[in-house]
């Protein structure tokens, strides 16, 4: 059965996300590591490894030699390659960070939010908060890859859409994907070739923590073109 683009595009951002989820995990790594950690096969795992390398996630740090034959080239994960923001709503504050590739937190911010908040003003918040981290890291900014959202629920994850928020009386049936990706517009990191991977595209994610939700992002598969953004529950 001959596969179509999409479907090629589609596994491999999937490969791409499974390396740079296992690449997180340890300060170096070689193609052996990950293939055993991921399944792939070593083939798959050196092309994988070549488009992030040339993506600029990925970078070349040096050879281990453990006996005969050829040296064994050891990879890092450029954590400065990419970033992305993660927003925690509760129904008095609004807490964002920022994080880099591998996870970590970099700086962040809190703000207040007005009593039984609209949709509108939770954007106008989420908009301030990210201008406001950027202003201070200006080196993120054309690096960015995406906003993460925790909300309040319960919520339709795989809409994007918070159907009662509980305790807030605005949020009835709100596409906040839709909302979320109007309002913030797409990510500045660089395109990839291809349109898929796990630091590409056009997305706007909400998860349940402001600290993980970008880095689960990163590991969840190809974002393709589109905004792509799943929805989960915060503790308010």
């Amino acid at each position: 059965m001959e596969r179509s683009a999409a479907d090629v595009d589609y596994l491999r951002g999937y490969n791409e996300a499974l390396v740079v989820s296992e690449a997180r995990r340890a300060a170096t790594f070689d193609r052996a590591t990950i293939a055993a950690a991921t399944g792939l096969t070593p083939q798959a795992v050196s092309k994988v490894i070549a488009r992030l390398t040339e993506a600029g996630l990925v970078a070349v740090d040096g050879q281990r030699r453990g006996g005969v034959g050829k040296p064994t080239t050891v990879h890092r994960l450029v954590a400065t390659s990419r970033y992305a923001v993660g927003a925690h709503v509760a129904r008095r504050t609004l807490r964002l960070v920022l994080t880099d590739l591998r996870g970590a937190v970099v700086a962040g911010t809190v703000r207040p939010l007005p009593a039984d908040f609209t949709p509108d003003q939770l954007l106008d918040g989420v908009a301030a908060g990210l201008a406001a981290l950027l202003a201070g890291h200006p080196h993120a900014a054309d690096r960015l890859d995406g906003v993460g959202i925790g909300m309040v629920g319960p919520l339709d994850h795989a809409n994007g859409v918070v159907r009662d928020a509980h305790g807030l009386s605005h949020w009835h049936d709100v596409p906040l994907r839709d909302l979320a990706s109007s309002r913030l517009g797409p990510p500045r990191s660089p395109p990839r070739r291809g349109g898929a991977g796990p630091a590409s595209g056009t997305r706007r994610s909400c998860s349940s923590n402001p600290a993980s939700a970008p880095a689960s992002g990163w590991a969840a598969g190809p974002t393709g073109a589109r905004t792509r953004t799943p929805v989960s529950s915060a503790t308010p």
